[in-house]
């Protein structure tokens, strides 16, 4: 019986996957260079700067539950934020702010959402592998997940003068 119970479990989270490939996911998000400023006062002596803008594809309102900052290194993704935490809608609401108006992280159907310069860092001006991903979730509490890879040709390097001796 539990080998039927387990047979039964990979069918179903397989066929669930398959769904979930199949469904259309109604946001986008894209990476462009930056058009604003850097930051006055910059964290780290490198800073990548770029233009993240997520888009609602669809007709519904989608809200932003969750998001996450990754860096490749040594074959792997690494997730990570300037907080050091889970992002929730409130920081999206918070950073997302150069795009159509976002409240309490819910997109408007057929808007976008803009972050204007968004941003990592790091101690080389070289590139740096980078992403983003999201999960949305529309009114009807279906969910969808979206990751989009940082182009290189799209990121404005600075060295921070104030930070050139750090090492």
């Amino acid at each position: 019986m539990r080998t039927v119970g387990t047979v039964l479990l990979a069918f179903l989270v397989s066929a669930s996957a398959t769904l979930a490939q199949e469904r259309e996911v109604p946001f986008t998000v894209v990476h462009k260079p930056p058009l604003g400023q850097p930051l006055k006062d910059p964290p780290f002596r490198f800073m990548h700067y770029y233009r993240t803008e997520v888009r609602n594809t669809s007709e519904r309102p989608l809200k932003i539950v969750w998001f996450e900052g990754y860096m490749y290194a040594d074959g792997v993704w690494y997730p990570g934020n300037v907080l050091g935490r889970v992002l929730r809608e409130d920081e999206f609401s918070a950073w997302y702010t150069e795009g159509d108006r976002i409240l309490a992280g819910v997109i408007p159907p057929g808007a976008t959402a803009v972050c204007d310069v968004n941003w990592h860092a790091s101690n080389t001006p070289g590139p740096v592998a980078s992403k983003w991903a999201f999960i949305a979730v529309d009114t009807s509490g279906n969910d969808y997940y979206v990751e989009a890879v940082v182009d290189p040709s799209v990121i404005k390097v600075v060295e921070s003068k104030s930070r050139a001796s750090v090492r």
